[in-house]
């Protein structure tokens, strides 16, 4: 897979970061959660479980660091030439300490995320103690990369066009399938062919659907469950576009609105649309 972008996209976002750096008096940040690594780098892998992290220095050099078997897809991914791998036998809280002074030599202050849940509080404190024992001072940097990603590009909104075009597919699909007779897990199933072939690639979030008396319940999985005449199915779903989402959520009744179901959808009618 190539990168999402052009390189001149990831280097307008690198060069902002480089200068918040700078403001900040950073000489280099460490980066884990997998949203801001594929942010600034394109790198981006179904195997963002195991350790990752991206060094982004305040002078122009950027590194990446993973799970030897990971190298590949940074490879296809990104326009990055310095990516690290590790193998499994090694720690990789070292192996970033190690890389760090590699291509930030005599860093006296480096940014972390604090907040990120890919970091857990034994590693990220292992690594503090790392970069203080070499005389580095940590500095914690969750909101400047935040608010980096708030504003989205015109070619950031395409692919969120396009994850929107390919949920509408999907939703479509699963709104169809759900008729009484039919198992939840059937209308799943259309749900998934819709949104691949309409142009998603691997979810954040895989396509929910509960029905009847689990209609209620968000984020709940398909199940065998037949759905029945004159009730709710409840469809959530969001397809994924270069990493890009746009999620969606309708309730489909399988039969006509009247009394309470009815009065309830009307708020949500749009003008002009049939009951």
């Amino acid at each position: 897979m190539t990168p999402v972008f052009p390189a001149a996209e990831y280097d307008r976002r690198l060069a902002a970061l480089r200068a918040t750096l700078k403001d900040k008096d950073l000489d280099a940040v460490v980066v884990h959660t997998p949203e801001n690594v594929c942010y600034l780098s394109g790198h981006a892998t179904p195997g963002y479980y195991t350790y990752q992290c991206l060094i982004v220095t305040a002078d122009g050099e950027a590194a990446l660091l993973m799970r030897e078997t990971e190298t590949v897809n940074a490879a296809e991914t990104t326009y990055f030439e310095r990516i690290t791998g590790y193998p499994d036998s090694s720690d990789p809280v070292l192996a970033t300490a190690n890389l760090l002074a590699e291509v930030a030599p005599g860093a006296r202050a480096v940014g972390v995320e604090a907040r990120s849940w890919f970091l857990p509080p034994e590693p990220f404190l292992r690594l503090g103690a790392l970069l203080d024992a070499a005389g580095t001072r940590v500095t914690h940097i969750d909101d400047a990369l935040a608010q980096a990603r708030l504003v989205k590009s015109p070619l950031e909104i395409e692919q969120i066009r396009a994850a929107a075009r390919s949920t509408n597919a999907g939703m479509a699909a699963a709104a169809a399938a759900a008729v009484p007779g039919v198992s939840e897990r059937t209308v799943a199933a259309a749900a998934f062919g819709g949104l691949i072939a309409s142009g998603s690639e691997y979810f954040g979030m895989e396509p929910f659907v509960a029905s009847g008396p689990r209609a209620g319940t968000i984020h709940a999985s398909w199940t065998d469950r037949v759905i029945g005449e004159n009730e709710p199915v409840l469809l959530e779903m969001s397809a994924t576009t270069g990493r890009y989402n746009a999620p969606l959520m309708h309730t489909v009744w399988t039969g006509p609105l009247t009394g309470e179901p009815a009065a309830m959808a009307a708020p949500a009618r749009r003008p002009g649309t049939r009951p």
